[in-house]
């Protein structure tokens, strides 16, 4: 297999690229993030296929950046992203969860049915964020298809990274699961999630994406068949929601490629033609960041926020200035604990971290939250309405 490693600056002009980076213009804290000790074997002897020392300066990941690593996989890219942004720098493995039931429901189905439990992309992530070389790193499991369109973090980032799924967000709500169970009534609108990524991202932020390329013309009519996807129909997609293309390379080109086989055939097996695109967010965007300025929850600190009031399902939602909270049922059962945050889209977002089964799924409310102490009101969580009380100076449970 021949790969082109290097578009020398006249050719990347010509072409409308970025020149990809040689190895001695390489920054240090790339190199050294490649050789971390803690990465795993059998992903060191991928490394000759995936170049992952030259994206990463093509990405321009730097120390002490934020870090979204979109549909991790195994981990491969999440591996070098922890140990380069270091300790002042973030992660975020964010995992899409493409069933329209929560976690518990569809675990339930899948075990009656006989079939795989649907959460092993969030279990390889959770594996990785409870190694202690890796405590920079926070694991997501989201919904894409809420609110139309979804893509929660805690705070603006730096850099937005997916690699070689771009395809795979097509598929999801088209597809049926291992179980039979019905996945999003409809295809996931990628131009939606692709504005809330704009959101999330800093102004000059930067979406990197890499995938399996199909034939020119093909747009995503291949995703479900190939799982490859028209570099050409990316970058409209991208760029009509708000991005500049920033940069090209063809670091991971393979012209032996003929585009006409599964990506998933063993032959293909990191010997795929693949491209490489930066998009930006332009420093000039306008603001489109709508998390509370003042914090609207900090009146209820050290009160207790209590939902559904009257009805046996009644929940008790504590919330504390560390952004962790708790959650009982009525009898003083504990039914959810975890952190909070608000998104971009200012959604009131939770992150859980128990029950064990939902670890790390994040479920986001529709509304900011502003209530304040006092009689019953109602509140629209997105689920419809509920009564909603803040009870001051009580602490449940008893």
């Amino acid at each position: 297999m021949t790969r082109t490693l290097l578009l020398t600056a006249a050719s990347a002009l010509a072409l409308g690229c970025s020149p990809v980076l040689a190895a001695d213009i390489i920054p240090s804290y790339v190199t050294a993030a490649v050789h971390d000790p803690g990465r795993v074997p059998d992903d060191v002897k991928r490394d000759a296929a995936r170049h992952p020392a030259e994206l990463m300066a093509f990405a321009g990941v730097k120390p002490g950046d934020k870090v979204v690593d979109f549909w991790p996989g195994g981990g491969y890219f999440t591996r070098i992203f922890s140990p380069l942004v270091g300790d002042k720098g973030h992660v975020y493995a964010i995992v899409p969860y493409t069933l329209d039931k929560m976690p518990q429901f569809a675990f339930d189905e899948a075990a009656k049915n006989g079939g795989p439990s649907p959460r092993r992309g969030i279990d390889n992530a959770l594996a990785i964020e409870n190694v202690a070389n890796y405590k920079n790193l926070t694991a997501m499991w989201e919904i894409l298809g809420q609110f139309g369109g979804q893509f929660s973090v805690p705070e603006q980032v730096d850099v937005v990274w997916t690699s070689q799924n771009y395809h795979d967000m097509k598929n999801i709500g088209v597809n049926a699961t291992a179980t039979g169970a019905a996945e999003l009534t409809k295809p996931l609108d990628m131009v939606a999630v692709d504005k809330a990524i704009f959101a999330s991202l800093k102004p000059g932020g930067v979406f990197v994406i890499t995938d399996h390329a199909a034939a020119k013309g093909a747009g995503f009519t291949v995703t479900r068949t190939l799982h490859r996807s028209d570099s050409d129909a990316v970058k409209a997609e991208v760029l009509s929601a708000g991005f500049v293309l920033d940069g090209e390379s063809n670091v991971l080109a393979n012209p032996s490629d003929d585009h006409g086989k599964r990506i998933l055939d063993a032959e293909m097996h990191d010997n795929t033609d693949q491209y490489a695109l930066r998009f930006k967010k332009p420093m000039n965007a306008a603001n489109t960041d709508k998390r509370p300025k003042e914090d609207p929850l900090a009146n209820w600190y050290g009160n207790t926020f209590i939902f559904n009031l009257g009805d046996p399902t009644a929940r008790y939602n504590l919330y504390h200035a560390d952004h962790t909270y708790q959650e009982y049922a009525n009898a003083g059962t504990k039914v959810q604990q975890g952190t909070w945050y608000w998104d971009a889209a200012g959604h009131n977002c939770m992150n859980h971290q128990f029950p064990l089964q939902e670890r790390g799924f994040v479920v986001c409310h529709s509304d900011a939250v502003k209530r304040e102490v006092g009689p019953v009101t109602m509140w629209d969580n997105g689920g419809g309405a509920v009564k909603v009380q803040l009870a001051k100076g009580f602490v449940y449970p008893p």
